[in-house]
């Protein structure tokens, strides 16, 4: 290779300037790209910078023209090289227009991570494409919302997708929703005293961002919140006070925490700082007062470690051990349950399968020996109500649920309680 005269020259409206070849019509510049028109002195003068390849490339004929003998070192060292680091590397520059450029002239591989913090831009080459990460894109390509760069190539950019959410995270910025790491389903931790409970958050690697802490003991429920731990009920003991909803602080990322401790707190009759109930237009926890009315005397045993319970109001909030007949008319036995965003949650079977809690019926064998028992005295209170010419309709209302139920779950699984409990399986009723 050797050297010739050069000249500065525009690749469309582009402000990089590229190096095109003067001693004859040429149409491209060094680095392949095709030029547009050639730059006066003073136009050149204005751009953001010159072509990286086109200067790389004119060194090194500069180097093998004057040394041929060193050809192959003078290339080595003028090659420009990713510096040695983890995950990918990630490209600071002036404006959008150089960092498309960039892209297209080779600088800059695919996976890597772009920065132009004067537009408040965080961006990525993927597939040889410059887009952008956050709503300011500038001269970037804005991906679809219905494309999430670490779906895209079977998971390929995810790793650059969580360099590009810490980068942007240290500038302030924040990745399109699409594009966010997905939060970790919360888990529930239980402890004596909210100062173990505080000292856990700080030195517990097992509780993570995100996470919710019960201490009973002391009514009080709260959400891990980085490193702080903040009290979603009245009474916070050792932890924090937030002077602002949780559900709406970092864009949202504590929103289905806080719904979700709001509904434990509810469940075990603890009053609620009305900051961080749901805000309107959003489906409420209910009252403690209401909450006891529909719940047992005793509040259900949250098991430690577990996914976080059901949502209240009409979704059965079913524990682990439990029996119950899935929508597919199948017995099987509770694992845990699991909350899902915008959905009715679901309860995990001992199979492996996921199935809607509203669409299934707990059928322990306790549950047909009382709704038996039931049965009887609501059919007693009936027959003795009409002889007495009393108002018939909640006894006759309390019965026809109670016949429901017995009609869906007692043949379905009577058979495979007899067959687990043999000795306790519930006596054919007898009038």
């Amino acid at each position: 290779m050797s050297q010739h005269p050069t000249a500065p020259a525009q690749v469309g409206n582009g402000r990089t300037a590229h190096l095109v070849r003067v001693d004859g019509f040429h149409l491209k510049a060094l680095c392949g790209r095709i030029v547009d028109r050639r730059l006066t002195e003073r136009e050149a003068a204005k751009m953001t910078g010159t072509c990286k390849r086109c200067t790389e490339l004119q060194k090194l004929a500069a180097a093998q023209a004057t040394a041929p003998a060193q050809e192959e070192a003078v290339a080595e060292a003028a090659a420009v090289e990713a510096p040695a680091q983890d995950g990918p590397q990630v490209h600071r520059f002036a404006d959008s227009d150089t960092a498309y450029d960039a892209v297209l002239c080779g600088d800059v591989k695919d996976g890597e991570v772009l920065v132009i913090e004067s537009e408040r831009i965080v961006g990525a080459c993927t597939n040889g494409h410059p887009i952008a990460l956050t709503e300011a894109h500038g001269q970037l390509h804005p991906l679809a919302t219905r494309y999430n760069i670490r779906e895209m190539n079977g998971g390929r950019f995810t790793e650059t997708a969580d360099v590009a959410e810490r980068v942007a995270a240290e500038l302030g910025l924040t990745l399109l929703p699409q594009h966010a790491a997905p939060a970790p389903a919360p888990v529930v931790h239980k402890y004596e005293s909210t100062g173990d409970a505080y000292d856990a958050v700080q030195s517990d690697s097992s509780v993570r961002d995100g996470d919710i802490l019960v201490v009973h003991s002391e009514g009080v429920v709260a959400v891990v919140t980085g490193a702080w731990p903040c009290a979603v009920t009245e009474e916070n003991g050792a932890l924090h006070k937030s002077t602002e909803p949780l559900r709406q602080i970092e864009g949202g990322r504590y929103d289905r925490a806080t719904y979700s401790a709001v509904c434990i707190a509810t469940g075990l009759g603890l009053d609620v700082d009305q900051l961080h109930k749901a805000a309107p237009g959003e489906p409420a926890a209910p009252a403690p007062a209401a909450a006891a009315e529909e719940a047992p005397a005793a509040a259900p045993e949250l098991q430690e470690g577990a996914l976080v319970a059901p949502l209240p109001g009409r979704v059965p909030a079913f524990v682990e051990g439990d029996r119950i007949v899935c929508p597919d008319g199948t017995p099987r036995t509770v694992v845990g349950m699991a909350p899902v965003d915008g959905y009715a949650p679901l309860v995990i079977t001992g199979d492996g399968t996921r199935w809607v809690a509203q669409r299934s019926c707990r059928v322990n064998l306790a549950d047909l020996l009382t709704a038996h028992d039931d049965l009887f005295q609501e059919a007693e209170k009936l027959y003795r109500d009409a002889r007495a010419g009393l108002e018939l309709s909640d006894a006759l209302e309390q019965l026809g649920a109670t016949l429901d139920y017995l009609k869906f779950a007692s043949p379905v699984v009577r058979a495979a309680l007899v067959a687990a409990h043999p000795g306790d399986a519930p006596e054919p009723a007898r009038r």
